[in-house]
């Protein structure tokens, strides 16, 4: 039986079952593999594989990604990509020595993001705050 396109992003967006999130990663369409490393229950087995897809939008969709383990978005922190180092910045997950390091190899970059940066953190260290 084939899937529809739509039925596939919808699963690709709302499914929980890893199985069918590692079967709709393995399409060859760049936006519902996105789509997956969007998704909060992808796990980070699979979140790390779509880290190295070759296309861009997958790797920052995975950089955005709230549920994406510090040890892979060090391992983004490397990417040449401006979005997706902005996108790791901002992401909570990441590492204060990974925010150093983006912030003296991309100041310029990132300037701009302290502000939102900062009431990240402020955010994390108190849930009450909105």
């Amino acid at each position: 039986m084939e899937i529809s396109y739509f039925d596939k992003i919808k699963m690709a967006e709302f499914s929980g079952n890893t199985a069918i999130l590692r079967k709709i990663a393995e399409e060859d369409d760049p936006f519902i593999r996105a789509i997956v490393a969007q998704n909060g229950d992808t796990p980070l087995s699979l979140l790390d594989v779509l880290s190295k897809d070759a296309e861009d939008c997958v790797r920052l969709a995975v950089a955005e990604n709230r549920c994406v383990s510090p040890k892979i978005l060090d391992y983004l922190s490397l990417d040449k990509n401006q979005e997706i180092i902005q996108a790791i910045y901002l992401n909570r997950n990441t590492r204060e020595e990974t925010l150093r390091k983006i912030e003296e190899e991309n100041e310029y970059l990132v300037k701009d993001l302290k502000y939102y940066r900062e009431k990240i953190s402020f955010s994390k260290d108190n849930p009450s705050y909105s």
